[in-house]
């Protein structure tokens, strides 16, 4: 899966992938960081079948967070 991190606000992001079932980031996945409006970052993951979470590790960003599953 490719994946690309676009920063349309002013503040920083990242971007971890975290295994559900763990619950915990998979510190072997590329993290995608976007520091400033405009910048952009892309990678690809290769990831098991399961049930994974999108986060935004800034402080304050906890609500930056989506759930997707791998077939």
């Amino acid at each position: 899966m490719i994946v690309t991190l676009i920063n349309d606000s002013g503040q920083p992001h990242n971007l971890h992938i975290v295994d559900s079932a763990k619950n915990d980031i998979d510190k072997s996945v590329k993290e995608l960081e976007v520091s400033q409006i405009g910048d952009s970052s892309t990678a690809t993951f290769t990831l098991a079948p399961g049930e994974y979470r999108v986060v935004c590790e800034i402080p304050g960003h906890s609500n930056m967070n989506s759930k997707f599953i791998v077939a």
